[in-house]
């Protein structure tokens, strides 16, 4: 892995602060006509899916106002066939490779994605399924895929504290006085544990995600991808106890967090 050298703040003069404070009013300015074009857009795709059309003005006074709507079975239906074209092949997931020593690799490579594809991890079948009929309906859809690290804590007692005997049924036990028994524990400690490790996916609705008029694709845009965006707008709310610990597992022994509680 290579070295990253430690971060340090930039420096600019006033003109470059002022031409960064420009860059920002206008792409603030652009993102807001894009959100407003976006919404408008995709809210017409949903209510056509809803068959909650207002009044049409038609070519000639008196003219028919018909919309035929694809029921929502049909959107159903479409995308069960989308699903099982991707996810019935076998093997799911393959390598290209050109040359041999790298075909022993590149197999392992490929059943460890197949590994993290599974219900029991990311779940991609389903999630994807929601991306798809979001797609179906939209024309377009976008999921974030990211690493993280769940844990989840719980505390442990020995010797040395005063426990509530229970027995194997889950009832407390008693004396021949009817008092409730102890047993000798240690002093509590908290231990923490991995509930989940690797790649989630997560599809967002139409109205979570604004990217600028006229873009192919909401890769960064460069020049090995012109039609990339220069920016993305994703809306999420997120309680500030999983931001902490996002914070922390992503960018550990940060000192504005570490006091913080998680």
């Amino acid at each position: 892995m290579p070295a990253f050298a430690v971060p340090r703040p930039l420096e600019f003069d006033d003109e470059e602060m002022a031409d960064i404070a420009r860059m920002t009013v206008r792409d603030y300015e652009e993102s807001v006509r894009a959100r407003t074009a976006w919404n408008d857009q995709h809210q017409f795709y949903e209510d056509m899916f809803r068959g909650k059309l207002p009044p049409r003005e038609g070519p000639w006074e008196g003219s028919a106002d018909l919309h035929v709507q694809a029921p929502y079975w049909l959107v159903d239906s479409i995308n069960v066939r989308l699903i099982a074209i991707t996810f019935t092949q076998v093997p799911q997931v393959t390598a290209n490779v050109e040359e041999e020593d790298d075909i022993e690799v590149a197999d392992r490579a490929a059943k460890l994605v197949e590994w993290h594809l599974g219900p029991n991890r990311m779940n991609a079948r389903e999630r994807w399924g929601r991306a798809s009929k979001i797609r179906l309906i939209h024309g377009v859809s976008v999921s974030l895929v990211s690493y993280v690290l769940d844990t989840y804590r719980y505390r442990l007692a020995g010797e040395g504290v005063d426990m509530p005997f229970i027995d194997r049924e889950g009832v407390q036990v008693l004396d021949v006085d009817g008092n409730p028994e102890f047993r000798r524990g240690a002093e509590e400690e908290m231990q923490e544990r991995v509930y989940y490790q690797g790649p989630v996916i997560h599809p967002l609705e139409f109205d979570d995600f604004v990217v600028p008029i006229g873009v192919m694709n909401a890769q960064p845009k460069r020049p090995s991808n012109p039609g990339g965006a220069d920016w993305a707008i994703v809306r999420q709310y997120e309680q500030m106890t999983l931001l902490f610990r996002k914070a922390l597992y992503g960018f550990g022994g940060v000192p504005s967090y570490s006091d913080m509680p998680h």
